[in-house]
């Protein structure tokens, strides 16, 4: 049901962006492109954990790919998407930077993230 709904929504997003951009030649294109663009940014976000289910405390920055994130882990055993989207382009550039600190009382942890489905 849930795929249906996504779908759905693609589909009138993309009629939306032909209906708003009229006909006039390259910039049709560039409309179109932006508009997908849009469009992805919009629905990237429902791939991240949801701020309740988190086990910390995230700040948010200027998008979502942007933000401070502080957490005390005790047994856990999960992964956290907390930054991050699908953009064909981002206003503030692709560049990654990335700043942590992380104190191991006792296991193991394990910080990575994809590129292009990727670990890194």
């Amino acid at each position: 049901m849930k795929k249906i709904k996504i779908l759905t929504a693609v589909l009138l997003s993309l009629c939306l962006a032909f209906a708003v951009t009229g006909c006039s030649g390259d910039n049709l294109k560039d409309s179109v492109i932006n508009g997908f663009n849009d469009m992805l940014q919009h629905f990237s976000k429902y791939a991240l954990t949801d701020e309740k289910d988190l086990q910390g405390d995230k700040t948010k920055g200027e998008d979502t790919y942007t933000g401070s994130y502080t957490a005390d882990y005790e047994d856990f055993n999960d992964k956290e998407y907390i930054f991050g989207g699908t953009a064909l382009e981002r206003d503030k550039g692709s560049e990654l930077t990335v700043t942590y600190e992380l104190t191991v009382d006792s296991g193991t942890a394990k910080l990575y993230w994809l590129d292009k489905g990727e670990e890194k």
